[in-house]
């Protein structure tokens, strides 16, 4: 898993349920999180301004701790994704 494919919705709720973090706190760390845009340039192009649905930021002092939390049970975060067993390969 990467920085950029934390569900936002599910960080949040595991701050909360899992770590305790509510009301003006949440609600900061929530605004910290949400609401952002990016837009790129390339071979002299600028790109439309898009909404940033996924990720933590990368390059903010919050988001490597967030990320830690967020992934301190990763088999929570797996069931919740995929709650069928997965194949086993062999």
């Amino acid at each position: 898993m990467d920085y950029c494919c934390v569900d936002l919705s599910m960080l949040l709720e595991r701050l909360q349920s899992a770590f305790g973090l509510t009301d003006l706190v949440h609600d900061w760390v929530q605004s910290f999180l949400t609401d952002r845009t990016q837009q790129i340039t390339y071979s002299g192009q600028l790109s439309s301004v898009q909404s940033v649905l996924f990720g933590v930021l990368q390059g903010s002092v919050l988001g490597p701790l967030l990320y830690v939390l967020f992934t301190a049970e990763l088999a929570l975060v797996v069931d919740r994704i995929w709650p069928q067993p997965a194949p086993v390969c062999r």
